[in-house]
């Protein structure tokens, strides 16, 4: 596993490359004389709440996943914690918030809860895969809203019921998902063959809607979750223009913010640092100078930088258990390997007795 990070680390040398040339560009058009001019100009008031928010942001991903999994899954907050926090060092390696997938495989050591080991059919990495897509469908969907409420209110009507259309999509998969009746997934142990790129995607897809189905009611619920954590990311972003002497109405947070998300997570450079950037200052731009701009976007990455440096101590552990599980695993197989070929000959002596 530890192998496997390295590899993908090596093989972001051109998103790394990419992300300082982006960066480079806004700041060198933004005017970097100015962006600093403006940085020691801050407001420390509206800086500081940005900040703070990260610890109720943080705490409320870490408890919104624990209740999320808990059908299938029994472990503490602070273990939920770790898990996020890892996951969002794994952001800032891999592009388009795939990190996140990485709670996916930290589920791997923990142990399944009674109601996950009655039943019948067990718990694989495709359940597991599907619990964190569905957490960022929910999320996608409750920043599709708030970008929608955004663009009503201030008067970008053809934006509003672009997005109205695909919240309704959306909206009744999820539903749909959370009416059934029957789960549609099929057990590893009853496929017989290999599956193909076609079945692995429906079975992610059965997959997905399974958890909908043990939640029911709850779905509701963590949608509204998913709400109020965008309500506050929105708050956090909207604190850091007010630090950076820019002016701006919460209509305005709520209709351009989502949309500089979204392009942020094109995979070009990490953690879509300089791509934000950029989309920021195109759509503020009539809120202020471009340098001015550009710094509320630097400071904008600070909500994925902090969270994914705080969690390099847990990414670190997870991965070192990781290795030795796999270690231990190699080491059984060895054993029952030799043990094998002790018997062998003894095996191979009675075979020729008993044929003479």
């Amino acid at each position: 596993m530890i192998e496997k990070i390295k590899q993908i680390i090596y093989s972001r040398g051109f998103a790394l490359f990419m992300t300082v040339s982006v960066l480079l560009g806004v700041v060198v058009g933004s005017d970097a004389l100015s962006i600093v001019g403006y940085a020691k100009q801050l407001r420390l008031f509206w800086m500081l709440a940005g900040v703070f928010l990260f610890i109720p942001l943080l705490v409320f991903s870490a408890l919104r996943w624990q209740v999320m999994v808990s059908p299938w899954f029994q472990f503490s907050f602070f273990k939920s914690l770790q898990h996020t926090l890892a996951a969002s060092s794994l952001n800032l390696i891999v592009p388009s918030k795939l990190g996140d997938l990485g709670k996916a495989g930290f589920l791997k050591s923990v142990n399944p809860s009674s109601d996950s080991k009655s039943n019948n059919r067990s718990t694989t990495l495709y359940d597991t895969a599907a619990l964190v897509v569905l957490e960022k469908i929910l999320d996608l969907s409750a920043l599709l809203f708030l970008c929608a409420l955004g663009a009503f209110g201030t008067g970008k009507m053809l934006l509003g019921v672009g997005l109205s259309v695909v919240l309704s999509f959306m909206g009744f998969l999820l539903l749909d998902g959370c009416r059934a009746t029957k789960d549609l997934c099929l057990d590893p142990k009853q496929v017989t063959g290999s599956l193909g790129v076609r079945e692995r995607i429906f079975q992610l897809l059965d997959r997905i809607r399974s958890p909908l189905r043990q939640w029911k009611e709850w779905t509701c619920g963590f949608f509204l979750g998913s709400l109020l954590m965008w309500v506050m990311h929105l708050m956090q972003i909207g604190f850091f223009f007010w630090a950076c002497g820019v002016t701006v109405s919460v209509m305005d947070v709520a209709s351009y913010v989502p949309l500089a998300i979204i392009a942020g997570l094109v995979p070009i450079t990490i953690a879509g640092i300089g791509v934000r950037d950029s989309a920021l200052v195109v759509l503020f731009l009539d809120h202020g100078p471009a340098a001015q701009i550009a710094l509320v976007g630097m400071l904008t990455s600070l909500r994925y930088l902090i969270p994914g440096l705080l969690g390099l101590p847990f990414l670190y552990q997870s991965l070192r258990r990781q290795g030795d599980r796999d270690q231990k695993q190699k080491g059984g197989q060895l054993r029952i390997d030799e043990h094998h070929e002790k018997r062998l000959p003894k095996i191979k002596a009675v075979s020729e007795s008993v044929s003479c």
